[in-house]
């Protein structure tokens, strides 16, 4: 700390201010602060009197520039002729109060010398002025984005903002760049899992000695488990469901009853060989009659009906009961060969009555814009429709494997 030399008010001891003339902010005299810490009197500038006359210029001299005073401190501002000392001291006191203003808001220490401290306290630092005026001025910063006068904000002197931006471009293309492998890996795992490959099994194209007229929609059915799917051969962009699982144990109590029986289309009921072989040359208007007698005679068959209400109260779906249904009751499928006698596929129902129950693993697949291939009795046509169905696979000793559809038909 030092003092003025005229009225003695305290000032804190800055090396900007040695050697340099400033003004007492108490006393408003002129003063000069040494290397030693100790503050001389100096002269004040003469000011010319309002009412002293200038001097007239000569009529071929220049007039001269009037010099600067030495070391004068940047918030003094320059008298002016003609200015009373009430007039340069408010001056003066308005651009000390506009420098202090702009060291608050840039951060940067004034070189003039501060107002005097209070007895048992001490000049805040530029840094807590600064806080204290961003916490009290308005949400508008007059530095706006593009800084005072032309000079650039913190933040693009430092260059955060560009970081911080180039930061959130990186997280943004590493997201989708992410989704878009997740999606690639569940679109390869879902186009080769076995139920799709199954379904584009169905449609792959036939070869070549099996395309000819009357061989092709065998050779497509043959690919099912049975041969009353219909012969579609496009099944675009299928929806294929979850799989689910029957196991042998669920079924095994109700198929029991079936074993060593036959079944009969026309009576849609299950009974013993020979009286199978009877049914089968019985007239159809008679089947309702001899189906009654049968119940009441307590005849060892199995209807259709009793069997779908077994199944139901083993807890078996809609679904699952269409699945054992369908290989029960439809003939397996024809294998066309060329040039040889076609031969049909594996009886599923024949394992069943030997009382070979498997365990089923099923899943739906339905889709939009499918081509049908038709026989008009000529030659082959399409149609485009919907299509659904069940794709079938079983576990057992005796059961083939791979997955096949079950079930396929056409929908509106």
């Amino acid at each position: 700390m030092f003092a003025c030399p005229f009225c003695a008010a305290q000032y804190p001891l800055k090396p900007v201010l040695i050697g340099k003339t400033v003004r007492c902010t108490t006393c408003k005299n002129p003063f000069r602060l040494r290397a030693d810490g100790i503050a001389d009197k100096a002269e004040a500038p003469a000011v010319p009197s309002p009412t002293t006359p200038q001097p007239v210029p000569q009529a071929h001299s220049q007039p001269e520039a009037p010099s600067a005073p030495a070391n004068r401190p940047l918030s003094q501002p320059t008298p002016k002729a003609g200015m009373t000392r009430q007039q340069q001291e408010a001056r003066k006191a308005m651009s000390d109060h506009l420098a202090l203003a702009m060291g608050d808001v840039l951060g940067l220490d004034d070189e003039a010398p501060a107002e005097p401290a209070k007895p048992g306290t001490e000049r805040r630092t530029a840094s807590e002025r600064t806080k204290t005026a961003s916490l009290n001025k308005p949400k508008s910063s007059v530095l706006g984005k593009a800084g005072i006068k032309g000079k650039k904000s913190p933040a693009i002197l430092t260059g955060e903002g560009e970081r911080e931006a180039a930061n959130s471009r990186r997280w943004q293309f590493g997201f989708v760049g992410l989704v878009v492998f997740v999606g690639l890996v569940g679109w390869l795992l879902m186009r080769h899992s076995d139920t799709n490959a199954a379904v584009v099994a169905f449609t792959t194209e036939l070869p070549r000695q099996e395309l000819t007229y009357g061989t092709r929609l065998p050779a497509i059915q043959a690919r099912a488990w049975v041969g009353n799917v219909t012969t579609f051969i496009d099944l675009p962009n299928p929806r294929v469901g979850q799989v689910h699982e029957l196991a042998a144990a669920t079924i095994s109590e109700p198929l029991a009853r079936l074993k060593g029986l036959v079944f009969v289309p026309t009576a849609e009921r299950w009974t013993t060989p020979d009286v199978a072989a009877w049914l089968s040359k019985q007239p159809d208007s008679a089947l309702a009659a001899i189906n009654r007698k049968f119940e009441h005679d307590g005849t060892v068959q199995v209807s259709v009906k009793a069997l779908r209400q077994a199944l139901s109260a083993a807890n078996a779906g809609d679904d699952e009961v269409t699945i054992i249904w369908t290989l029960l009751t439809q003939p397996p499928a024809v294998i066309p060969n060329a040039g040889q006698p076609s031969r049909s596929g594996p009886s599923l129902a024949d394992l069943v009555t030997a009382g070979n129950v498997p365990t089923i693993r099923w899943c739906a697949v339905s889709g939009r814009g499918g081509t049908i291939l038709s026989d008009n009795g000529q030659r082959y046509t399409t149609e485009i429709a919907g299509f659904q169905g069940l794709l079938v696979s079983f576990a057992g000793e005796g059961w083939p494997t791979g997955w096949r559809f079950m079930t396929l038909s056409s929908t509106k």
